[in-house]
């Protein structure tokens, strides 16, 4: 039975979740949704690597095969040091500069401030000398996304009032799993973007890995979330299952 292991504060990395279902990667899914920590923006380097740690210890106590790392700020900050500590393939998300940079010259960077401020993003940008990349401020926004996913006429006004300047602008980068939840009011917004998402590569990654190890794909996929807080409100656990299109288990363990 293929386990893969997905780490997020909240409900971002279930696009991610998503993405490898719909590309057919069938597997057992079990994923940590770190809600005692949400949310990680605002933490030190120190903090996260802790957290991390702790979350990847936790499933590869539970045997999964491969973990996706689907936050921006935790690989940011993270992935080196835990591909250090264990021993098998540890996927992280980053902003999808490559292939945006590819096709398109006024870009705009979604992201969160720890993101922006990284070495990893700073030194991805490095090799861009003709395209023009823009930052909005987008301080709060995975958070208002996570707290207010079903009342989309308020993520709108707030949207529009960061992004409507940008209106000349040909490209968008998503710098956190949680925008991929607004990509329809993006497009609203700026209709004329192209929006590139670090979904794609997390799948091609996943099935590399697969490819190396020998692994087999299962006969179905099944979704398990450990929210670390020991509680998911079931608002929110409908609401993923509606997104997923899947019935979901919760291990409703304190941890």
């Amino acid at each position: 039975m293929l386990k893969i292991g997905v780490i997020d504060s909240g409900i971002g990395g279930f696009s991610v979740v998503k993405g490898m279902i719909d590309a057919g990667i069938r597997a057992e899914y079990i994923y940590v949704f770190d809600n005692k920590y949400h949310p990680y923006g605002g933490k030190s380097k120190g903090e996260l690597s802790a957290i991390a740690f702790m979350n990847l210890n936790m499933l590869v106590s539970r045997g999964v095969d491969i973990v996706v790392v689907a936050c921006n700020t935790l690989t940011s900050s993270s992935i080196n040091e835990l591909r250090k500590m264990f021993y098998i393939p540890i996927i992280g998300v980053e902003p999808a500069v490559k292939p945006c940079a590819g096709s398109c010259i006024d870009i705009v960077v979604m992201a969160t401030p720890y993101t922006l401020k990284g070495e990893k993003l700073s030194n991805m940008l490095l090799g861009y000398t003709e395209e023009n990349f823009y930052y909005p401020n987008l301080d709060n926004l995975a958070f208002i996304i996570e707290n207010n996913i079903d009342d989309r006429e308020y993520m709108s006004d707030y949207l529009t009032s960061r992004l409507k300047c940008y209106s000349k602008c040909d490209g968008l980068v998503l710098g956190c799993t949680h925008y991929n939840f607004i990509v329809d009011i993006i497009k609203t917004i700026l209709p004329q973007v192209k929006i590139f998402s670090s979904t794609e590569g997390v799948v091609r990654r996943v099935y590399q890995c697969i490819k190396q190890l020998k692994l087999s794909t299962n006969d179905d996929s099944a979704i398990c979330i450990i929210p670390t807080n020991g509680s998911l409100p079931i608002s929110k656990l409908n609401y993923l299952k509606n997104y997923t299109e899947m019935d979901i288990t919760v291990d409703d363990v304190d941890i």
